[in-house]
């Protein structure tokens, strides 16, 4: 089956903020999935820089939205965001792999979701918290009208 993504879903891992997609992986394979659910995550390395991360190759289905894995990108911020929101840096490298998953896969950026409303996810979640989706829609957009 080829994976075709047509929307992308932002996540938050409610672990520390310094999980690697290393940790998240082994976290998902005790959880019973093959590996990393997530195609990116973005987490502080040592000494605090935020820092982009692989998961799964952005070719495969992934293992992060119920019902809905069979199109959509997943991208999850470490941390517990369900009482504050991340910061700058933060949504920056949010932004940073959105805008390259819509470049790369002809993704519009109206179809960035947070993982609760995401179309097609079947279950209850109040993930991603309080990360301001819309605003990474807007950066989204801003910097890929830029680069054109």
């Amino acid at each position: 089956m080829t994976f075709k993504p047509t929307q992308i879903a932002v996540h938050h891992t409610v672990t520390s903020e310094y999980a690697t997609p290393l940790q998240i992986n082994e976290m998902h394979k005790a959880r019973g999935f093959s590996g990393i659910g997530y195609h990116a995550l973005v987490y502080r390395a040592r000494g605090g820089d935020v820092v982009v991360g692989d998961g799964r190759d952005d070719q495969q289905i992934g293992a992060h939205v119920k019902g809905a894995n069979s199109c959509t990108l997943g991208v999850a911020l470490s941390g517990n965001y369900e009482h504050k929101e991340p910061d700058a840096a933060q949504y920056a490298h949010i932004v940073g792999q959105c805008v390259a998953w819509c470049m790369t896969h002809d993704i519009k950026p109206r179809y960035i979701y947070g993982h609760r409303d995401t179309p097609g996810f079947s279950g209850a979640t109040v993930c991603p918290g309080m990360i301001d989706v819309r605003r990474i829609r807007r950066m989204t957009r801003a910097a890929i009208a830029q680069a054109e």
